[in-house]
């Protein structure tokens, strides 16, 4: 699957999708966020992660494998959250950050601010999880940083979406 058949499908088909299709549309989202900004591309895989009927953890990324985890029971019809492309787009997005940040502190991937490498080693190190304390979890740097960065690469995904289905009407595709 190609990036832009992804970015189509998760908009518009996303519900249709088996759970391998959706793994597959998440993985070519991830080899493309990879290529842009040039580091690794890491494997997106579905795995069992927490879940409880307060809260449920939608992915993480392992820096021992290199790979991005996707919670498999989101990726289920009527689950809490897989229903909704949106989050599990970003998801996979905010979770290929870390790996951005994860290969920037190892020296595999450039980043221009070596402040900000220095911050996401520390943070590293210290790395405080939700289950310890929520507020700060949400408030440190590598964490800001994903959620920030996969909500602004979503809407330029929406803005590329809109380019390709202009595209696909000027050629007559689909009409």
């Amino acid at each position: 699957m190609t990036y832009d058949e992804s970015i189509i499908l998760t908009a518009e088909n996303w519900q249709q999708l088996s759970p391998g299709e959706k793994l597959e549309a998440l993985q070519a989202i991830e080899d493309r966020m990879a290529l842009e900004s040039d580091r690794l591309s890491c494997p997106v895989e579905s795995r069992p992660l927490y879940a409880d009927g307060n809260s449920v953890t939608l992915g993480l990324y392992d820096p021992a494998t290199g790979r991005i985890c996707i919670n498999s029971s989101q990726l289920e019809p009527g689950s809490r959250y897989g229903d909704d492309p949106r989050m599990m787009v970003e998801t996979c997005l905010h979770e290929g950050r870390h790996a951005y940040q994860d290969q920037a502190v190892k020296g595999i991937a450039d980043h221009s601010d070596k402040a900000q490498v220095e911050s996401w080693r520390e943070n590293f190190k210290d790395y405080i999880t939700f289950e310890e304390n929520p507020r700060a979890y949400y408030s440190q740097p590598v964490e800001a940083d994903a959620r920030a960065f996969a909500h602004a690469r979503y809407e330029m995904m929406n803005e590329e979406r809109t380019q390709l289905r202009e595209q696909s009407v000027s050629y007559g595709i689909g009409t």
